[in-house]
């Protein structure tokens, strides 16, 4: 079975967004169609407004629009793409919240490369 799909990253780090890149497409049993970057959440927003995609990946703490207000925004404009957090951010607070604005799943940066198969595994064959 064929699965297209696509995946956002964003991160205010461009050396990070290489390594997750190199690893989504060096892990997943299924290799993305197109790799998508911003570097922090307004830039992904404006993104999405001219791309799809089926899965984000995403900092929390970054400069203009941190993943937090990001997660508020994609609410506030009813997108429901799912999202998953990706962070050094050791504030229990932070990842709750990220939680319960609808963040899929946190993954503790330095991130294993199991962990980013099994969400596209998740995502993707679940849809």
């Amino acid at each position: 079975m064929d699965h297209k799909f696509k995946i956002l990253i964003i991160d205010d780090m461009a050396v990070i967004r290489t390594i997750l890149r190199v690893a989504l497409y060096n892990t997943a049993d299924m290799v993305p169609e197109q790799i998508y970057e911003a570097g922090n959440g307004k830039e992904a927003l404006e993104l999405l407004s001219k791309q799809k995609v089926d899965l984000i990946f995403s900092d929390i703490n970054m400069p203009q629009m941190d993943g937090i207000a990001f997660l508020k925004e994609l609410n506030a404009r009813g997108i429901k793409i799912p999202v998953v957090v990706l962070s050094t951010v050791e504030s229990k607070d932070k990842i709750i919240e990220a939680i319960k604005l609808g963040a899929i799943k946190f993954i503790h940066k330095p991130f294993h490369s199991e962990d980013l198969k099994e969400v596209i595994d998740k995502v993707i064959l679940d849809k």
